[in-house]
Order: C-alpha cells, then structure tokens, then sequence
C-alpha cells in the first residue's frame, strides 16, 4: 500500500486481522506462513489485512487476500480392508477375475 502523505502520515504500517496463529506479515507488507498448512484439513484461507498510515489519527483501508493451497502428494492409498481373500477353485481359466481391490 502507498500513502501519499508526507512524514509519518505517510507511513503505512500492515496487520492481520484473520489467522493471525497461521501468517504473519512484517513492515514491508510481506505475508509468510507461521505454520505449514495442510490442504486435507483447509483449502482456503481469506485473510483481512489492513494497512493504516501513521498519523494521530490514522487512515485505514483493509484488503481480503485468497490464500489457496496447493495438494502435494503427502498421503499414501489405503486399503478399503485390511486384509482380502479369494478362493480359486482349481483349474480356473486365465484371465478369470478372481478378486476386484478397493
């Protein structure tokens, strides 16, 4: 954000007003994860962040930022059961279906 103030009134100073516990954002107005983030438990974070000059009385404006995170392959396929059995009875012609994973 710019302020086209002079001298302190025109030094924007940023904060988080959503999920603070999970970004942080520092002078220059950079946003940065606090903690990783996990697509399985949230997608989609709409952060506020409001930016105010420096005056007595400050100006402040607030934006709405969409974080979105990405899926990374961090989980592996399971098994709809532990365990699977199948009976073939002998002399089973190949290519005969003898049991269909889940």
């Amino acid at each position: 954000a710019t302020d086209p103030d002079a001298g302190l009134n025109g030094q924007v100073q940023y904060r988080l007003l959503s999920f603070m516990s999970l970004f942080t954002i520092n002078a220059t107005g950079s946003i940065f994860t606090a903690v990783p983030l996990d697509r399985e438990t949230r997608s989609r974070y709409d952060l506020i962040v409001e930016a105010s000059d420096g005056a007595v009385d400050p100006r402040r404006t607030t934006i709405t930022l969409l974080v979105e995170v990405t899926d990374i392959n961090d989980n592996s396929p399971v098994f709809s059961q532990p365990v699977y059995t199948a009976n073939v009875p002998e002399n089973t012609p190949a290519g005969t279906v003898i049991l269909r994973l889940s």
